[in-house]
């Protein structure tokens, strides 16, 4: 699924502010998957794992968490 679907299907599109990129490079595995919302800013889009359930699509336990964030945690 590519960054477009994942959006789409996440329900994030009217969040998402297309054609702003991060400052800094990030890491090549993030790149597909980094956005800017309107609240939060630059985000990667991460799976909540805790919530997600085998068997049910990934793509509803999709949320933007902030890039710093997810640098910290990787």
């Amino acid at each position: 699924m590519n960054h477009p679907d994942i959006i789409r299907e996440a329900g994030l599109g009217p969040w998402i502010l297309a054609g702003r990129t991060y400052p800094h490079p990030l890491p090549k595995e993030l790149e597909p998957f980094s956005c800017y919302t309107r609240d939060g800013g630059h985000s990667i889009l991460v799976v909540l794992e805790n919530e997600y359930q085998q068997g049910s699509p990934p793509v509803r336990f999709i949320i933007p968490a902030p890039v710093k964030v997810v640098l910290k945690a990787s």
